[in-house]
């Protein structure tokens, strides 16, 4: 039932976001059902995310959990390829007046199609043989919720979780992926369509590792991987960054400007090596999440940590950047950079707390 929830409620919204009225035809009231709608699918992605890695999981044998697991997180990216791929064609299809006029509402009414495939293959799915045991024997929890936070030391446990990996890998994510196609328009003052393009190359050069390196979880163990992605993180955010101006505008130039297909290439392996960085701690970490918590609360608190790292803290990036950047007496050029320190402290925050007080979870059994 989550299941099906989650998807409903993810899909009504994003078709929804495709049928708002526009500020010169309702006002403020608009940005009001944009802002309540993006609440809904924030909230439904935490359902989709955690049921659908609780329900791969459990149906996997122990010892390949990170491989089949790895298959929804190499989603991630995946799905942003096609997200870029699809706006991509639209603007192309369409005068740039029509594209702002109406044409931006097309790939969110086209979800349309996807929520009924997928409601369709859905409703066939059985319930996991875990769930379905405790279900026969009468241990299936009343109060999910009211348990996750009263037994004795889940509370604690997850806000490890939270600050431990899934913060920093939800910033991560949004900073390479949101925070560089910002970058790539205002600072290095690219076109759109490029910045389109050299994102989505670096995001289909990357996106298998996502699956590479949660199977190699398996093997080494989930805190080896995520903690050695967190660390090249911290090192090399900044570095890329700061390389990726140096190449795609080293003239410093204030309008936009093309580039040639050497210095295209150039960024999307310096974007493609961030990837990377992201798939060492995203590939892992479902599998990891999910082996941390008890059968009878783990959608919940999966569900919780998702929520807060993922939504609230991770989703925060691009805003506390944006604000980090207004308060910078610095030039225009460099305060990007001030809008950086917020990721980069999740970053570091994660590797402590990953490296001295989370267990290692890879041998366990659900």
């Amino acid at each position: 039932t989550p299941f099906l929830f989650s998807l409903l409620l993810m899909g009504s919204a994003t078709f929804l976001i495709g049928c708002i009225p526009t500020f010169e035809t309702i006002g403020w009231l608009a940005p009001l059902l944009l802002l309540l709608l993006r609440l809904s699918q924030g909230l439904a992605i935490s359902g989709e995310y955690t049921a659908a890695t609780i329900y791969v999981a459990e149906h996997a044998p122990d010892h390949r959990r990170g491989f089949y697991t790895g298959f929804i997180q190499a989603t991630i990216p995946l799905s942003l390829l096609t997200c870029l791929s699809v706006l991509f064609l639209t603007q192309k299809a369409m005068s740039p007046d029509a594209f702002q006029a109406y044409g931006w509402r097309f790939p969110f009414l086209l979800s349309a199609v996807l929520v009924a495939l997928g409601y369709s293959i859905r409703k066939k799915l059985p319930e996991t043989p875990r769930y379905a045991q405790l279900r026969a024997t009468g241990n299936v929890s009343t109060a999910p919720i009211k348990e996750s936070f009263q037994t004795t030391g889940n509370l604690k446990l997850m806000l490890l979780i939270i600050f431990g990996g899934c913060a920093a890998q939800s910033t991560l994510m949004q900073t390479t992926h949101f925070v560089m196609i910002f970058y790539l328009q205002r600072t290095v003052f690219l076109s759109l369509e490029t910045t389109l393009f050299i994102v989505g190359a670096a995001t289909l050069i990357g996106f298998p590792s996502f699956q590479l390196f949660a199977a190699l979880s398996d093997k080494v163990g989930r805190k080896t991987v995520m903690l050695t992605g967190l660390i090249f993180s911290a090192l090399l955010v900044p570095l890329v960054f700061y390389l990726i101006l140096q190449v795609g505008n080293p003239d410093h130039l204030k309008s936009l400007h093309p580039i040639d297909a050497i210095m295209k290439s150039k960024l999307i392996l310096l974007i493609a090596a961030l990837h990377i960085c992201c798939a060492m701690v995203y590939g892992p970490l479902g599998a990891f999440i999910l082996e941390v918590f008890p059968t009878r609360i783990r959608f919940t608190s999966m569900g919780f940590v998702y929520n807060v790292g993922n939504g609230v803290l991770g989703g925060s990036t691009t805003f506390i950047g944006e604000l980090l950047r207004s308060l910078a007496l610095l030039t225009a050029t460099f305060s990007f950079f001030t809008g950086l320190l917020y990721p980069l402290l999740l970053i570091l925050v994660a590797i402590v707390i990953n490296a001295f007080f989370i267990p290692e979870t890879y041998k366990r059994k659900l």
